[in-house]
């Protein structure tokens, strides 16, 4: 089994992501974040994979305290940068999730992993969990952003003949599919499904309070001839925030992404 290495697939691309932070994708993105927020970023933060250190900056108004984490060296140095005018009361560090442990325990009102677990393992997923809910407050918010598992019901190409043969024990569907054997790209090591969420997230005593979903799909990618999943700068999303009620539970299944905010009891 090839092993994924994170810090390798960012040194190759933070430059080139950092430059797509105003398009349409990353407005979807952070809209689903934002709502998910809900105005309660305040307190003692801790951004697990805080990239270039935007929302160590929004905390700033706040007046709490704020711990920035980044396995990229280049992202580090940035939010570095943005947060070096605001005082000592933001600590930017490089690593992974072995510098969650450095934290105080029942320390922080809120943590953060946007859009970074999906590059984690499973040994490293749970221990961010674990150190996670142990160095939240109680009451304290923990705001995640996954890659979507419901996903690939829609996508009507390999990783749905995955999904059924994982959840169901279904075999043969490539049977019934045009594209079963595409598309080449390997999926990102650790996927969720936002239904069964709210149950993992409750063995390490943390309470899901809302989900939200972004990056929307109006076909399956591979119906659409236009479709390039790393061109991020021509693609456009719409704000899923904006969905007609009565279309919300179509996003499940219809989003690349979700995002889940809990508490610890």
């Amino acid at each position: 089994m090839i092993q994924f290495d994170a810090k390798r697939y960012w040194a190759e691309r933070s430059v080139a992501y950092r430059s797509t932070m105003d398009t349409d994708y990353h407005k979807s993105r952070l809209a689903m974040v934002d709502a998910l927020i809900g105005g309660r970023l305040a307190g003692n933060l801790v951004d697990f994979g805080c990239g270039d250190g935007i929302y160590l900056e929004r905390h700033e108004a706040s007046g709490g305290t704020s711990i920035g984490i980044d396995i990229d060296p280049e992202m580090v140095n940035v939010a570095r940068q943005r947060v070096a005018t605001y005082g000592g009361r933001h600590q930017v560090k490089e690593g992974g999730v072995e510098r969650l442990v450095e934290i105080e325990s029942e320390s922080c009102d809120m943590v953060l992993a946007l859009n970074v677990l999906a590059y984690l393992d499973d040994a490293q997923c749970g221990t961010f969990y674990c150190q996670a809910a142990r160095i939240l407050k109680k009451g304290g918010s923990l705001i995640v952003t996954h890659s979507n598992e419901l996903f690939d019901m829609f996508t009507f190409n390999k990783y749905t003949v995955d999904f059924f043969e994982r959840n169901f024990n279904v075999s043969g569907l490539e049977n019934l599919l045009v594209h079963w054997d595409k598309p080449d790209r390997l999926p990102l090591p650790t996927r969720e499904n936002p239904l069964s969420f709210a149950h993992k997230l409750h063995r390490y005593g943390l309470l899901e309070e809302k989900q939200e979903f972004s990056i929307p799909h109006a076909i399956p990618p591979l119906l659409d001839d236009r479709f390039e999943p790393d061109d991020l700068v021509s693609r456009k999303v719409t704000v899923t925030q904006v969905a007609r009620p009565e279309d919300r539970w179509k996003l499940a299944s219809t989003c690349s992404i979700f995002g889940s905010r809990s508490v610890r009891a």
